[in-house]
């Protein structure tokens, strides 16, 4: 059975956002040259946005997740701290929830900042089982955004974002927890792919507990390793999907030699990125070096191109999906 809930966020897209999130991601990307978001001069053409001057800067693709975020009475969070499913659906906040991946595809617009925007929110939950004692839960979250100016949030998207999360039982509070890491398919390695470019980091601690405090996200998988390890029956504190992302396509913009190579810089209109597919297949863990690869794929047609992106880590893929550019 499926439930759907539909409601709308405001956002003022501030420049702030973007400052404090290149301040996160800039120690671990040494390779990248970051603007200054709040510092750009208003004739800048590099990288003021459609000679809109310093108020308008553009949003680099896939940013936008410090916008637009969803924002639950304390309260109403689980005990793992994440929030509420918006339906009618009964977890006990003693299940087991992970982000298993999504799709980002750009429109012809750009989301800039200093102009008010709105996010409509879809959320569609499929549930296994009878809604008081269920086998799995799928919640499908779609996330249309755009800058208000204009048109209406319609066919013409700036971003449209898929998300796919799964919540499966854990516990009562009489057992033992179930270790699903332990029932997950064979972890793909990373020989497979050979990267036409790659870089090194270690998602530290601080990181991931900054990028969680952009988000608004409560999720204790997060940040709190006793809860990990005790109760989930983690490694450790491990990264966020959302996050492995952002990584991916901050490198991609903001390295020079892979932008120039993929003509997608942020300041370049040359190419275009699409379109953005991915699949989080094993979880990352806090404090081990990762390494993030981009290839072609084979069998290109035309003037679009497609990539193969991905995170591994311990010699295992944790990240895998494929980027559209035209």
């Amino acid at each position: 059975m499926a439930a759907k809930v539909v409601r709308y966020i405001h956002d003022p897209l501030s420049r702030f956002n973007l400052h404090l999130l290149k301040e996160t991601l800039r120690p671990h990307l040494p390779s990248c040259k970051f603007p200054d978001f709040l510092g750009l001069p208003p004739n800048n053409s590099e990288f003021a946005f459609g000679g809109y001057g310093v108020e308008r800067v553009k949003i680099p693709k896939g940013w936008h997740f410090v916008y637009f975020p969803s924002i639950p009475d304390e309260n109403l969070l689980y005990a793992d701290g994440y929030d509420p499913v918006s339906t009618s659906v009964q977890l006990t906040g003693l299940s087991w929830r992970r982000w298993r991946g999504g799709e980002l595809v750009f429109g012809t617009r750009e989301l800039v900042c200093e102009e008010p925007g709105k996010c409509a929110l879809t959320e569609e939950v499929t549930v296994k089982g009878d809604r008081s004692c269920w086998d799995r839960v799928d919640e499908i979250t779609v996330r249309r955004m755009s800058n208000l100016t204009g048109s209406e949030i319609g066919g013409d998207d700036t971003v449209l974002e898929t998300r796919h999360l799964v919540y499966l039982p854990s516990r009562s509070m009489n057992e033992k927890p179930i270790n699903h890491s332990a029932t997950k398919t064979r972890q793909i390695k990373s020989t497979m792919y050979s990267p036409m470019f790659q870089t090194t980091l270690i998602p530290t601690r601080a990181l991931v507990f900054r990028f969680s405090a952009l988000t608004f996200n409560a999720h204790r998988i997060h940040y709190d390793p006793l809860y990990a390890t005790a109760v989930e029956q983690l490694p450790d504190v491990i990264v966020q999907g959302a996050l492995s992302l952002v990584l991916i396509m901050s490198w991609l913009q903001f390295d020079s030699e892979v932008s120039s190579a993929l003509g997608i810089s942020y300041s370049s209109v040359s190419k275009h990125i699409q379109r953005v597919s991915y699949s989080c297949v094993h979880n990352i863990t806090v404090d081990r070096e990762v390494k993030i690869g981009i290839m072609p794929r084979p069998g290109l047609r035309g003037s679009v191109e497609k990539w193969r992106i991905w995170i591994e880590q311990g010699g295992g893929i944790c990240l895998k999906g494929t980027i559209t550019i035209g």
